[in-house]
């Protein structure tokens, strides 16, 4: 028999619940920022967590390398208790590169392009990074998937973007966006928040762009976060802490 709710569930103030995309130039302090959230373990895909102090799959601090591991490492994490309360995956970008590689070598050809079956290839691709992703954000802790960015060109009357061959119509403009490929494209949609790092050309200061604009890519489904805060988790921490007071407030004032 279906049971239908009686009672809304309640609105989600606490970050490290949710799944978030952080994207941004080489070093701008994305995997910093994520190492102080509530006991991270991170997925390392490539080289770059030396100056971090952090916990990672390889205890050496080396990187993911195989399509295998990975995937094992997303099932391993949802189905097994553990004591982790957020998972980094650190890069979006190479998790995509690592599952290219895997279906090169399974279907035995140099390159996924220029392959009569360039589009199977490539759907097998889909297939595989979406099942391990939706498996890894299917576990009851926080996910946090770290991505490069890239710049896309736009044009100001379609809103489409355009391509290397194409030939714009009307004005352009430039456009930062994730550049985790098949990987972004599996997990943007269930993410809760997506956040920009990047540096404030006025102030020199690094910055957490929060709210979409025409520039850049971003999200908070949350509601809770202005257009841009200081690169600092604390900050961040305290716009859901500052959310959920004026939330219970509200509640007392109806009592």
């Amino acid at each position: 028999m279906i049971k239908l709710p009686k009672n809304k569930t309640p609105k989600q103030y606490d970050p490290h619940k949710m799944r978030l995309v952080v994207y941004g130039k080489e070093g701008i302090g994305k995997s910093t920022f994520a190492s102080h959230f509530k006991d991270p373990l991170f997925i390392a895909t490539e080289a770059g967590l030396t100056g971090l102090s952090v916990y990672q799959t390889h205890e050496d601090g080396s990187a993911v390398t195989s399509w295998e591991e990975f995937r094992d490492l997303c099932v391993h994490l949802a189905t097994q208790p553990h004591e982790w309360s957020t998972v980094v995956v650190d890069t979006l970008d190479n998790v995509t590169r690592l599952c290219v590689e895997y279906t090169e070598k399974r279907h035995n050809v140099d390159q996924l392009h220029g392959q009569r079956n360039s589009a199977a290839l490539w759907g097998f691709v889909k297939t595989q990074v979406t099942q391990a992703l939706e498996t890894l954000m299917a576990g009851p802790y926080g996910v946090i998937f770290i991505s490069h960015e890239r710049d896309t060109t736009i044009e100001a009357a379609t809103g489409r973007e355009v391509g290397m061959m194409d030939r714009p119509k009307g004005d352009v403009f430039l456009r930062h966006v994730p550049s985790g490929g098949s990987s972004y494209r599996a997990i943007k949609g269930a993410a809760d928040l997506i956040l920009r790092a990047a540096m404030d050309m006025k102030t020199g200061e690094r910055v957490l762009q929060c709210q979409p604009s025409i520039s850049h890519i971003a999200k908070d489904r949350t509601g809770v976060l202005p257009d841009a805060l200081p690169l600092c988790y604390e900050d961040f921490l305290e716009c859901f802490r500052s959310a959920l007071k004026k939330e219970r407030s509200a509640e007392k004032g109806k009592e």
